[in-house]
This record gives structure tokens, C-alpha cells and sequence, in this order.
């Protein structure tokens, strides 16, 4: 089960060899509301850093799926959100309101024309990236 999503989380650098001037930093990382994910390196306790932006509406989820499903998956680490059984693929189910969308659980809908996602030649999720289980 996901206990955190939307909150930032860090994975402290505890390695010496990592230190620049003495300053230990972190890597952080946070989902933004639209379902975007934001990777970071900042000194530890600070409140920002250098950071990369990954869209999830396009960008990463088109050029390469399996990257925003890695990145979610790092996300989930250093969360310490549980695996399970969930979270092997992202299911996609039909709208109780419109036949036409899909609520998928990694929290986006997708709308098709016609038919569904195997109908569409859809494996992957655009979204997390991970195999569609429909």
C-alpha cells in the first residue's frame, strides 16, 4: 500500500566521499499535484537544490515509459511505501460514469474513442510506465 505520495522524501548521503566543503547533502524527491515527479540534490536540511523536472503527461511517459515507472519506483523506496502484489502492474479499470475513460492506479484516467486498452494495443501504462493489467 502507498503511505506517501505527495510528500518529499530524502535519502541521506551518509559516505564522507560524498561531501563537497563538509556539507553532507541528499537526494530528494516529490510528486508534484499534476502527477509530475521532481529528483533533486540539495545539502541535507536544506529546502531546496538542484532539481529535474519529470512530465508525466508527456516527455517521459511517451519517450520512454519505463523511465517514470523506475523513477516511481525510486520514489516508493525512499518512501518506504510497501510492494505487493499492486504494484507489479497498474490497473486499469473502466469508468463507472464513462465507458470511455480508464482509472488506472498509479491515479490518472485515459480516454479511448473505442474500446479499451488491450482493443488500443496498450501494454505499458503512459503514465507509471508499468505493465497494464486490465
Amino acid at each position: 500500500m502507498r503511505e506517501k505520495w505527495s510528500e518529499t522524501v530524502t535519502y541521506p548521503s551518509d559516505d564522507d566521499k560524498d561531501s563537497i566543503n563538509d556539507d553532507k547533502h541528499e537526494l530528494y524527491a516529490f510528486n508534484a499535484g499534476n502527477g509530475d515527479l521532481y529528483f533533486g540534490v540539495r545539502k541535507q536540511g536544506a529546502q531546496i537544490g538542484m532539481m529535474v523536472r519529470i512530465c508525466r503527461d508527456g516527455g517521459a511517459s511517451f519517450k520512454n515509459p519505463r523511465l517514470m515507472g523506475a523513477l516511481t519506483e525510486a520514489y516508493d523506496a525512499m518512501a518506504g511505501n510497501e510492494d505487493g502484489p499492486d504494484r507489479e502492474k497498474c490497473v486499469w479499470k473502466q469508468s463507472m460514469i464513462d465507458e470511455n475513460v480508464w482509472e488506472t492506479s498509479c491515479y490518472e484516467h485515459h480516454q479511448f474513442m473505442d474500446g479499451g486498452p488491450k482493443d488500443n494495443n496498450h501494454k505499458f501504462c503512459p503514465y507509471c510506465g508499468k505493465e497494464i493489467a486490465a
